[in-house]
């Protein structure tokens, strides 16, 4: 190598190094995998930038949209006249989206960007899609390298979910092992040196051995799961979304999250070691007989 080529490539290196900084790595994943594909980078940079509290009154002021503040949440009405654009824009970067239709009690749906996960056996992406029904949603905010990070897990889980996720025990194999619908993803590495989805809102104390206790159960069921998200004290929790909320939208407004009997028995059945009762069908019969008793 002459000279003149060391000199360049020396240059070359230099200006590298000094323009680099200006466009961190994490903002630069997280552009890619939270933001609406339908703005522009630079578009999505600036909503990025502005704090989402803002974002939410801006949605709310733009749209004429009901809203109040509960036990220091906001909570916020979308009704269908807001464009599915103007939503996606405004609350996508930095945020992940827990929803559970009010007819599907015990399924939860994540949110990211334009994208929907759902685990039901695999893990499924989708384009997400207007509601047509109530839907009740819990916004959380995630810093950049984490929704870098959750993202890059979930897409490791798409391509071989066992092995990422662990078996699905969705109606089975109780609390030893394997995920469902709701804990694969509040065990999702997210933080720094593997820190869950759940350590990271820090809805359940670590070191409270009753609190680890609930999170047993409330890990598990999607309404449990987001009442908790809702009651905790973490920072994390920007709003909840009631989607097409069927009565009026006020103070104290039932976001119906609690399950019927029913539902609860069902929901038991993820308690149940698969020894007991090893078949879906068996299960489900074991419920209808416990309900016809006298």
């Amino acid at each position: 190598m002459d000279r003149l080529t060391f000199r360049f490539a020396a240059y070359r290196f230099a200006l590298f190094a000094l323009v680099l900084p200006l466009f961190p790595l994490d903002v630069a994943l997280a552009e890619v995998v939270d933001a609406h594909r339908g703005n522009s980078a630079a578009m999505n940079q600036r909503i990025r930038a502005t704090p989402i509290k803002r974002r939410l009154q801006r949605l709310a002021k733009k749209a004429g949209l009901p809203h109040y503040v509960e036990h220091g949440r906001l909570h916020l009405a979308v009704h269908p006249r807001v464009k599915t654009a103007d939503y996606l824009s405004l609350l996508s970067p930095n945020i992940v989206e827990l929803s559970m239709p009010k007819q599907e009690s015990i399924h939860l749906y994540t949110r990211i960007g334009d994208k929907t996960y759902s685990r039901d056996v695999e893990l499924s992406e989708s384009d997400w899609k207007r509601a047509n029904s109530e839907r009740v949603s819990v916004l959380v905010r995630l810093s950049d390298g984490e929704m870098a990070g959750l993202k890059a897990h979930l897409d490791k889980a798409l391509i071989d979910p066992e092995a990422t996720l662990g078996c699905y025990s969705g109606w089975g194999g109780g609390l030893i092992s394997g995920s469902n619908c709701t804990s694969y993803l509040v065990d999702s590495p997210v933080g720094r040196g593997g820190k869950s989805f759940a350590q990271t809102l820090g809805v359940w104390s670590l070191w409270n051995p009753l609190s680890q206790l609930r999170k047993q159960w409330e890990s598990r069921i999607p309404n449990e799961f987001i009442n908790a998200v809702i009651r905790s004290a973490s920072s994390r929790v920007e709003a909840v979304v009631v989607h097409n909320p069927e009565g009026e939208f006020k103070a104290g407004y039932d976001l119906n999250l609690s399950l019927s009997i029913r539902d609860n028995a069902q929901a038991a059945w993820l308690f149940m070691p698969s020894s007991w009762v090893d078949t879906h069908e068996k299960k489900r019969r074991a419920v209808r007989d416990f309900f016809r008793r006298p």
